[in-house]
C-alpha cells in the first residue's frame, strides 16, 4: 500500500481551507486534477474518506475534521523546518533576510545595506518587505527592522535606532477641521499590525472605515480625502497635501533593530546594524 507522503496533507489542508481543488491547486501552484489526485491518494493510504463533494465543492466528513488540527501542526512543523534550513544557508553563504515595511525600505534600509556591501563586498542581503512580522527566533529572517515598543520576547536582541513620532494627517481637501482632541469623531484609516492594534486599545469604539497592510495603501486612502490617518512624521510631512493636525507623544515608539541572540556574534549583523543606525542619523530622525 502507498504510503502518504506530505505533499498530500498540503493538498488536504489548502482545499480544506478553500473547498475547492481550483482555488487550492492555484495556492500551491499545481494544476487542478495533481491535486485532486492527491486527496485521492492520501484518502487510499489512509483508508477514510476526508471530503465530501457536492455541487458547492469540497466538505469535510467527520474523519476530515479530526485530522485537521494535526494536519496544521505538521503544516507548521515543515515550515519551521524549512525557514530553519534557510537560516543556517543564509549563514554558511555570507547572506541575511531582513523584513521590514514599506515606509522603512526606500529611505533607510536600501540606503544601509549599500553602506554594508561597501564594508562587506561578499554580503548578499535579501529585503522582504511586508506587513506580515517574520518569527525571527523560527529563521524565517534573521534582522528586523520594527517600529513600536521596544521587542522584550525571550532569544532576541533589540537596538533602539530612532524615536518614530506619529503625527495626525488629514488630506488638504478634507472637510472637516481635525484636532487630536476631535480625531476619534472622525473617519479612521490605518495600516494593520501595531498601529491598528494601539488605535483600538486607545478608543475600543473608534471608526475604522480603511485597513491596509503598507504605508503605501495609507497614503493612498487619504488621498480620497474622506478619512484621516496617523503616519510617521517622516512620511507624512514629505507629503505636499497632507496637513498635520497634531503631534502624538514622540516616546510613544522607537524604531528597532531586532535578531535573534544566537546571531550576536556574526560580523554581518554587526556592521548592518551600524549602517542602519549611521543612516538614521543622515536622515536627521530623532535618536
Amino acid at each position: 500500500m502507498r504510503q502518504w507522503e506530505w505533499s498530500d496533507v498540503r493538498c488536504f489542508l489548502a482545499v480544506a481551507r478553500h473547498g475547492a481543488t481550483l482555488r487550492a491547486a492555484k495556492e500551491l501552484g499545481m494544476n487542478q486534477t495533481t491535486c485532486a489526485r492527491r486527496i485521492a491518494a492520501l484518502e487510499e493510504a489512509l483508508g477514510l474518506r476526508l471530503f465530501d463533494k457536492s455541487g458547492s465543492g469540497y466538505e469535510l466528513t467527520p474523519a476530515g475534521r479530526d485530522l485537521i488540527e494535526c494536519g496544521e501542526r505538521l503544516e507548521d512543523s515543515a515550515d519551521a523546518f524549512a525557514a530553519a534550513a534557510g537560516a543556517l544557508n543564509r549563514a554558511a553563504s555570507f547572506a541575511l533576510k531582513l523584513t521590514t515595511v514599506d515606509g522603512f525600505e526606500h529611505p533607510l534600509v536600501a540606503p544601509a545595506v549599500a553602506a554594508a556591501r561597501r564594508k562587506l563586498p561578499g554580503l548578499s542581503v535579501e529585503i522582504d518587505v511586508g506587513s506580515e512580522r517574520r518569527d525571527l527566533l523560527r529563521g524565517e529572517a534573521d534582522l528586523a527592522v520594527r517600529a513600536g515598543p521596544e521587542p522584550d520576547e525571550l532569544g532576541l536582541v533589540a537596538r533602539k535606532l530612532a524615536q518614530t513620532p506619529w503625527g495626525l494627517y488629514r488630506h488638504r481637501d478634507y472637510p472637516d477641521t481635525v484636532t487630536p482632541e476631535t480625531m476619534l469623531d472622525h473617519p479612521i484609516a490605518s495600516v494593520d499590525g501595531y498601529p491598528l492594534e494601539s488605535t483600538r486599545a486607545l478608543a475600543p469604539h473608534v471608526r475604522i472605515v480603511h485597513v491596509t497592510t503598507s504605508l503605501t495603501g495609507l497614503l493612498a486612502a487619504l488621498r480620497g480625502a474622506d478619512c484621516i490617518a496617523g503616519l510617521p512624521l517622516f512620511v507624512g510631512d514629505a507629503e505636499p497635501d497632507l496637513v498635520r493636525c497634531g503631534t502624538f507623544d514622540p516616546d510613544r515608539s522607537g524604531l528597532w533593530a531586532v535578531y535573534p541572540e544566537r546571531l550576536r556574534g556574526r560580523q554581518e549583523i554587526r556592521v548592518l546594524v551600524d549602517c542602519l543606525a549611521d543612516q538614521v542619523k543622515a536622515l536627521g530622525w530623532p535618536a
